[in-house]
């Protein structure tokens, strides 16, 4: 099992190959504001970041000429693995149901993205244009929608930060009580008016990202205050590991 080990520091250069006629994107991490927290999953336990990753474009084909420089991305895959210095290649998919949340998995499927879709119509604006706290709530809540068991609809939810098959802990009260309360606000009722992209790649870790029908989403500017320094003092890298 492999979990997101925060340890990159800013700068980290994350390099995707465009090919002609694809969809796909090329950029660089700068960083991504959150809240350090441990995330215990399958029986292991791991301390890493639940927040949101800021990326500047530096090329892009297809669909991934419609998202801004910068874009803001939020992490659906605890498997994958992220170097600092090497190139990945990432498809940009219009339909984030398509996009795995692990390695050798199939796509997340039309419910847990509806779920996600809809989490981002209400609070993704609300989260990018707020606080560490509002960051760390959105990625807690996609990784509870992406890895809890689907939602069927029914009164009782499947989401729950503090138990069950996912269990998130050490985050701020702040960011524990959002997530928890965004969780409990999802209808399940399909939304218009968000398109949501996947990232996806065979060799790291798959992201979404919100732009607004169109394209052409600008996130607002990020302050990295007291994380990036705990992120530049442990190192250059960002991985998961298989425990």
């Amino acid at each position: 099992m492999r979990y997101l080990k925060a340890v990159a520091a800013l700068g980290l250069l994350l390099t995707v190959t465009a090919t002609a006629g694809a969809n796909t994107v090329k950029g660089t991490l700068t960083g991504y504001p959150g809240e350090w927290m441990d995330v215990s999953f399958d029986g292991h336990t791991d301390h890493t970041v639940a927040g949101v990753y800021v990326i500047d474009k530096i090329s892009s084909s297809g669909l991934g000429d419609n998202l801004a420089d910068p874009f803001d991305v939020v992490c659906v895959d605890l498997y994958g693995t992220i170097y600092s210095g090497r190139q990945y290649d990432w498809a940009v998919k219009e339909d984030l149901a398509d996009v795995p949340t692990g390695s050798g998995q199939t796509g997340m499927g039309d419910t847990r993205a509806q779920h996600i879709e809809e989490l981002f119509y209400l609070h993704w604006n609300d989260a990018i244009g707020g606080g560490n706290a509002k960051k760390a709530a959105l990625g807690a809540s996609v990784w509870e929608i992406v890895y809890e068991p689907e939602w069927d609809g029914s009164s009782t939810k499947p989401w729950d930060l503090d138990s069950d098959n996912l269990q998130i802990s050490r985050l701020s009260t702040t960011a524990h009580d959002t997530a928890e309360t965004w969780l409990a606000g999802l209808t399940g009722v399909p939304v218009e008016g968000t398109t949501v992209y996947g990232l996806d790649s065979d060799d790291t870790q798959d992201f979404g990202v919100a732009i607004p029908n169109g394209g052409g989403y600008i996130p607002e500017p990020v302050t990295m205050a007291g994380l990036a320094l705990g992120i530049g003092a442990l190192g250059g890298y960002v991985r998961r590991r298989k425990g």
